[in-house]
């Protein structure tokens, strides 16, 4: 065995002291813990005794509510049973009373308007629907009978409404005056306060018990016919017209359709009814109600336009400028009724339409007449030309359809924005651009024109002529506002050279007036020395006699080939006769008086001389004059 001997330290003062203080509370916490533990057995048996209580009351509670459960259900059914006899006596009592009002409001029903006011009646008719939705609400079988009958005094009784408001409404219309139709200034009068009451007790009627009154299509029929009564005159001259215009060939005068004061009349007529519905049909029947209200004199109206359209595009050459003109005037009215258009729905959209359809005949003839003209332009046809080399008719007739669109001009180009989006094939930006675009044309078109005739004379009378014309047409109003400068220029460069051709021509070999100017050019003035000859050999004479007799044959040639042509402007045949005189007259006057006056070539003058000079110039004043 062996013995182990630990060392230790001996144990300082502060040290003992410390541990006593430890010892010492340990023990205190030791004692406070064994108190607790005391305190929680008490506790627990206290727990015990309490559960062991409650679980006892739980078994007595339970028996409690088995003896009183049987109670509390006999209880319910019994206030279940009460409240379904207080129930049925109600409605015993209600349905009792709802049978008394059926029979005394019946009663009223039953003796009509007739003997009772519209304002008793309209109550009774009230106090009937609400028995009768009374009944509706009830599910006895009993009221099935009841319902079915007051269903049918109801109607009845409506029936008798519908038919005063028929009634006043024909007595209204009927007793409008002509004046008062012609100003579109007609009312309900008296009838209005009426009107309105039965209107609404209508309405009511048709929302609460169903289509039981026709108060919606009576208001139609009656003013429809009104309105159709209003706009016969119209419709009738506008279609007289129209016939009229079949057998006629004259040209159409502004404003002369009477498709026009038509449209105006309907339009006033359409706006006065909308106000007259405004004031009796309530709001929610008020758009659907009108719509079919105009629908018979629109219609009718639209039948007319139609007609008018369709013979306007078999005839446009006539009728083409009528449809600018009833488009402009029609565009002009409906723009400030564009309200009253939205109103018509439908009908608004169909008077808007025959408008779009009017622009679009116009820019189709238009695009048509370009289209022929140019091909007219761009082929060489074989054309019978008149042998004087007047204005040619194409071109008269041109120039008066230029001057047709001008007269249209603010009409037209309105015409062409608002139809900008669907003619995007229109040859021209614009109206005055057609109407350059056709100058062009024609001046091409004439010029070619020119080209069949075989006289190069007579062909460049032809151009002076026709280029004339057209310049002094554009020139004047209201053409000069339009036409662009550049096109006015062109035709004075044209004419100029035609002048020019004209002079060149008359000299030329190929002309008759060649030898004629020839023969004045006296050769046997002036001698080989020099001295001027006063006296003629028998040679030279004869010469001279031989020039005077040619001369006279050639000039009454000329005369008479140059005054079967014809230049109808004054202006422009006495610029051409100038330049003839300018050319010949000098000469034959310097030829004459030296063989009248100086030098003798004959004793017998007047056989040789046929015109004296103030002769010939009388002769010049009358070339282009198929009267001479």
């Amino acid at each position: 065995m062996v013995n182990l001997k630990i060392k230790t330290n001996p144990i300082s003062d502060s040290q003992l002291e410390k541990r006593k203080a430890l010892e010492k509370k340990l023990t205190e916490e030791i004692a406070e813990f064994e108190m607790l533990e005391t305190s929680f057995n008490h506790i627990d048996n206290a727990t015990t005794t309490m559960t062991n209580y409650l679980n006892s009351f739980d078994t007595r509670l339970a028996k409690l509510e088995s003896y009183i459960m049987p109670i509390h259900n006999s209880t319910q059914v019994l206030t279940r049973t009460n409240n379904n006899l207080d129930t049925a006596i109600a409605l015993v009592s209600s349905y009792t009373n709802v049978v008394g009002t059926i029979n005394y409001h019946e009663n009223v029903l039953a003796k009509g308007l007739a003997q009772t006011t519209l304002e008793s009646y309209l109550e009774s008719v009230t106090n009937l629907k609400d028995a009768l939705h009374k009944l509706e609400a009830s599910k006895y079988k009993s009221s099935e009978r009841i319902t079915q009958d007051l269903r049918g005094r109801l109607s009845k009784g409506i029936q008798e409404l519908d038919d005063l408001f028929s009634k006043l409404l024909s007595s209204s219309s009927d007793s409008c005056t002509e004046e008062e139709i012609q100003e579109a200034k007609y009312s309900f009068g008296d009838n209005l306060i009426k009107l309105q009451t039965l209107a609404n007790m209508l309405s009511d009627s048709l929302e609460q018990i169903g289509p039981v009154t026709g108060f919606l299509k009576l208001y139609s029929d009656i003013r429809s016919a009104f309105l159709v009564k209003c706009m016969t005159p119209f419709h009738t001259a506008a279609k007289d017209q129209e016939v009229k215009m079949g057998f006629s060939k004259s040209a159409y005068i502004r404003k002369s359709s009477l498709l026009i004061p038509y449209a105006s009349a309907l339009l006033m007529h359409l706006q006065a009814e909308y106000l007259m519905i405004s004031e009796v049909i309530p709001k929610h029947h008020l758009i659907t109600t009108f719509v079919i209200t105009i629908t018979p004199p629109v219609d009718a109206f639209l039948e007319c336009a139609d007609n008018l359209l369709n013979r306007a595009r078999r005839n446009k050459q006539n009728d083409l400028y009528m449809i600018v003109d009833i488009w402009e005037m029609l565009t002009n009215l409906m723009e400030p009724q564009a309200a009253l258009l939205a109103h018509c729905g439908k009908k608004g959209h169909e008077l808007k339409s025959f408008l779009v359809s009017c622009g679009q005949a116009v820019i189709g003839f238009f695009k048509e007449f370009y289209d022929e003209f140019k091909n007219d332009s761009d082929t060489k046809k074989q054309i019978v030309l008149s042998q004087d080399g007047t204005v040619h008719e194409s071109t008269s007739n041109t120039i008066n359809a230029i001057k047709k669109i001008c007269e249209y001009n603010d009409a037209l180009k309105l015409i062409l924005e608002s139809c900008k989006e669907s003619n995007n094939s229109f040859p021209a930006t614009s109206i005055p651009d057609y109407i350059n675009k056709i100058i062009s044309l024609l001046l091409v078109d004439l010029d070619n024109k020119s080209k069949t005739y075989k006289k190069p004379v007579l062909s460049t009378i032809f151009i002076l002529n026709n280029a004339h014309f057209i310049l002094k047409s554009i020139k004047s109003q209201p053409l000069g506002d339009i036409i662009e400068k550049e096109v006015a220029e062109g035709i004075e460069k044209t004419i100029k050279k035609q002048m020019d051709n004209y002079r060149n021509r008359s000299l030329a070999l190929t002309c008759s007036w060649a030898p004629t100017i020839e023969l004045l050019m006296d050769t046997t003035k002036i001698s080989e020395g020099g001295k001027i000859v006063t006296s003629l050999s028998k040679a030279q004479k004869d010469g001279v006699k031989e020039k005077f007799k040619n001369f006279n044959k050639e000039f009454d040639e000329i005369f008479a080939t140059q005054k079967t042509y014809a230049i109808p402007d004054v202006e422009l045949r006495a610029q051409i006769i100038k330049e003839i005189r300018q050319v010949l007259c000098p000469m034959y006057n310097r030829f004459y008086d030296r063989y009248t006056t100086s030098v003798e070539f004959t004793k017998n003058v007047d056989k040789y001389i046929k015109y004296n000079k103030e002769e010939l110039n009388g002769l010049i004043d009358k070339f282009f004059d198929s009267s001479a």
